[in-house]
């Protein structure tokens, strides 16, 4: 071993400089602080990056959904529009012939349409909120 303080030879399992007197152990023990503080360090710093990765993969899920459920609720409303256009033709629908029961069946049918391109609306919305304050959750949390 040599020695921190005059760099003279000396035996390994010395306690003090046989040169100079300086004191070992203390060098020992300050040298032995400071590894464990930097293995504090790397390792705090290794779960920082952990937990900066896992945030940026769930802020990438979350826009996903939101990206999801924008487009779900698109296709629900276009579906609705065209649902509720056939419901108006049918409940417009007349015979030449006077009032048949055929007029009037297409003419229930065509309002149900109707409803259920409003069901269909609500349903888009709803789906749409529910993303929304889902992800707004785990933002508020984080």
């Amino acid at each position: 071993m040599i020695c921190p303080n005059c760099s003279s030879e000396i035996e390994d399992d010395s306690l003090f400089c046989s040169v100079c007197g300086s004191d070992l152990r203390i060098k020992d023990k300050q040298k032995s602080m400071m590894e464990d503080e930097s293995h504090i360090n790397k390792t705090s710093n290794d779960n920082k990056v952990k937990e900066i990765s896992s945030n940026n993969a769930q802020n990438n899920i979350s826009k996903i959904f939101i990206a999801l459920a924008i487009i779900g609720c698109a296709l629900f409303f276009i579906s609705a529009e065209h649902i509720s256009k056939a419901g108006d033709d049918m409940i417009t629908l007349r015979s030449e012939a006077g009032t048949s029961l055929a007029e009037v069946y297409y003419q229930d049918v065509g309002r149900a349409l109707k409803g259920f391109a409003i069901f269909t609306r609500g349903l888009g919305v709803s789906i749409l909120a529910i993303v929304f304050s889902t992800v707004f959750k785990k933002y508020k949390n984080n």
